[in-house]
């Protein structure tokens, strides 16, 4: 389905695409705050063990620098969005509007043609090197 069929019925299709790109670009990144934060706490002398009892503790000392961070960084991604006027896909233009034309047919008929003829070319060279 595409954006405008997903627009039909309501769902902007444009933001949550931008939501998941950019939650799939900062999950590295939340796992290295994580390491740092949980180093840094392990070098503090906090005892991060895996007791029921201590859990709460635990978690405390981990997700609040870390959310700390993520916030940080989620207001910085903010203002550089800001910055670049970025209002969604609301009057979104684009310079020049991409459409298949028949050249482009042909141009993807010739590659393929090159691409078999450079398969069955190494091919060829694989068999008389056995044949050697």
């Amino acid at each position: 389905m595409g954006a405008q069929a997903l627009a039909r019925f309501g769902v902007p299709a444009h933001e949550l695409g931008m939501i998941m790109g950019i939650a799939l670009r900062f999950m590295p990144q939340f796992a290295n705050e994580l390491a740092v934060v949980y180093h840094a706490q392990v070098s503090r002398g906090a005892r991060l063990s895996n007791s029921p009892a201590r859990g709460v503790r635990m978690l405390t000392s981990l997700m609040v620098p870390l959310f700390t961070s993520v916030f940080r960084h989620a207001e910085t991604l903010s203002a550089a969005m800001d910055a670049r006027c970025y209002h969604g896909g609301e009057g979104r233009t684009h310079l020049h509007p991409l459409r298949f034309a028949p050249r482009d047919g042909r141009c993807h008929r010739i590659h393929g043609r090159f691409g078999r003829l450079r398969r069955s070319h190494r091919l060829l060279a694989i068999t008389n090197r056995f044949q050697d």
